[in-house]
């Protein structure tokens, strides 16, 4: 994996409000795809949505859009919910290849056929 710079879409919602608060975080991933954002303060009863919106790099830049994915990681912003870490993690979200490995399709077309 390369390093390139992707943008996450970070969105807080108070749990008093009905409306949310947007802010786009740019950050550079490493070559294992792992980035960082910081919030500073406490947001309580707030979830931040990250989001993927692009990637840098061309042969890997789409996102699946199938309907049993979810598109966003959530992440609970407080530090009054028993977690003792200040460090959160979201779930895995990535970028899919424009153009399949040849690997795949064969796999897919095998799965296809039992």
């Amino acid at each position: 994996m390369h390093a390139s710079t992707s943008r996450a879409r970070c969105t807080t919602t108070p749990a008093a409000s009905n409306s949310s608060l947007e802010s786009a975080i740019t950050c550079q991933t490493d070559k294992l795809g792992t980035y960082v954002l910081t919030i500073d303060g406490e947001q309580e009863d707030e979830v931040c949505e990250i989001a993927l919106v692009e990637s840098s790099n061309s042969v890997c830049s789409e996102i699946n859009k199938d309907a049993f994915l979810r598109r966003s990681a959530g992440i609970s912003l407080t530090t009054n919910n028993g977690i003792i870490s200040p460090v959160r993690a979201a779930n895995p979200l990535g970028f899919m290849r424009k153009t399949p490995l040849p690997l795949c399709t064969d796999m897919k077309s095998s799965e296809n056929s039992v």
